[in-house]
């Protein structure tokens, strides 16, 4: 089995709205702004939105460097970190990034309104797309 493929979209999802895991060395205040600007005309965010939305994905961007690191992988390259991870670990892992991804969209949907949820899960799918287009072009 290819937990390449398992574990992507797993992070991606956990990710949500911010780039592709391996940028997570991005401090949580920046990573935060940026899946806020990135979001902000997409969905037509509010300013109070903006707001609710910085400490739940700067929480996020924290929490997950913290599960990376509890792993061992280095937050500063990600992706040869997780290529050096066991099969169970990559499970585990996998599994972690899915509760944090859950915890952040539970936290959404308190801020966001059922149209901005639709859009915003559109715009994941699109990201999931494109991640596993670029991981499919890294295989060859």
């Amino acid at each position: 089995m290819n937990f390449r493929r398992i574990l992507v979209p797993a992070l991606l999802a956990a990710h949500l709205a911010g780039g592709v895991a391996a940028q997570e060395s991005v401090d949580g205040a920046s990573q935060a702004q940026k899946r806020i600007d990135g979001m902000r005309e997409r969905l037509d965010l509010s300013e109070q939105q903006m707001e609710q939305l910085r400490p739940v994905f700067e929480q996020g961007a924290k929490r997950r460097q913290e599960v990376l690191a509890s792993f061992g992988v280095d937050t500063t390259d990600t992706q040869a970190g997780l290529a050096k991870l066991s099969g169970e670990d990559k499970r585990k892992l996998r599994n972690e990034m899915r509760v944090l991804g859950n915890q952040t969209k539970k936290q959404l949907e308190g801020i966001l309104s059922e149209e901005q949820l639709e859009l915003f899960r559109e715009l994941v799918a699109e990201q999931r797309t494109a991640l596993r287009q670029r991981a499919k072009e890294q295989r060859k």
